[in-house]
């Protein structure tokens, strides 16, 4: 029964509300301090930029390490001229605390490279201020170290832009949940934006990250806890197995 039940209300507006109410019971308000990007929100486009590509495939707490030694070294302002002042290795170090440093901080310095250029962090903001969504995403993906999800990062935080950024924790319960039949980028984010309204998208985003860290996680995950289990897939052809077999149903 519960397998039909996922069949019929899959990938509808009634399933997105669903999944918002039962996240906001488990979660209750988001706050936005959790994340790097509420440091950056109101900085420079490229600050914010900056902030985001600390972010990528590492933990908040690491992020927010990286980006404080950032500011540190360069006097309280994440400004490109100041930047530049730095070179590849220099740079590295200070933001060591994120990983991967080496690539994130030939990122920083290219990107900086362009924000230095007279009025253009002013063109950039205005045409994708200007341009629909899918035309913004495109443009920005021409920028150095910028892919999907961080141009949709900015998009939706930063422009306010009607987008959903996936991360490796929506990936993992969309696929989980069976509203997907592959792990697309661009397949997750359209069935988001199709079940969710537009004004959902921050909360919903934020929430889900939340749950794939708190709840569907990638190894041992707490299906028994979770308030989406109902109609998981997952859940009904394994996790509910794997949990009764090793008694799995509290935080480790």
């Amino acid at each position: 029964m519960e397998g039909y039940i996922h069949k019929v209300i899959v990938l509808s507006r009634d399933l997105g509300s669903l999944v918002l109410e039962k996240l906001r019971e488990m979660h209750g308000d988001i706050d936005l301090e959790e994340f790097v990007i509420s440091m950056v929100r109101k900085r420079s486009l490229y600050e914010f930029i900056v902030g985001v590509v600390l972010s990528q495939n590492t933990s908040d707490k690491n992020a927010f390490k990286a980006y404080e030694s950032l500011c540190r070294a360069l006097g309280g302002a994440v400004e490109p001229q100041r930047v530049l002042s730095y070179g590849i290795k220099e740079l590295a170090e200070v933001i060591k605390p994120a990983g991967m440093n080496n690539v994130r901080a030939k990122v920083i310095l290219e990107l900086a490279k362009l924000f230095s250029e007279e009025s253009f962090e002013k063109r950039l903001k205005r045409s994708l201020s200007v341009a629909d969504p899918d035309e913004a995403h495109r443009a920005l993906l021409e920028m150095p170290g910028i892919g999907p999800k961080t141009a949709d990062v900015i998009l939706l935080m930063y422009l306010g832009k009607n987008v959903f950024p996936v991360d490796t924790h929506i990936a993992r319960i969309t696929e989980r949940l069976g509203f997907i039949s592959r792990r697309s980028y661009y397949d997750i984010r359209r069935t988001w934006m199709e079940i969710l309204k537009p004004a959902e998208y921050l909360e919903a985003h934020l929430l889900l990250i939340t749950h794939g860290r708190r709840i569907c996680r990638s190894r041992k995950p707490l299906c028994t806890n979770c308030s989406l289990k109902s109609w998981c897939k997952y859940f009904n052809e394994k996790g509910q197995k794997h949990e009764e077999s090793t008694g799995a149903n509290s935080p480790t």
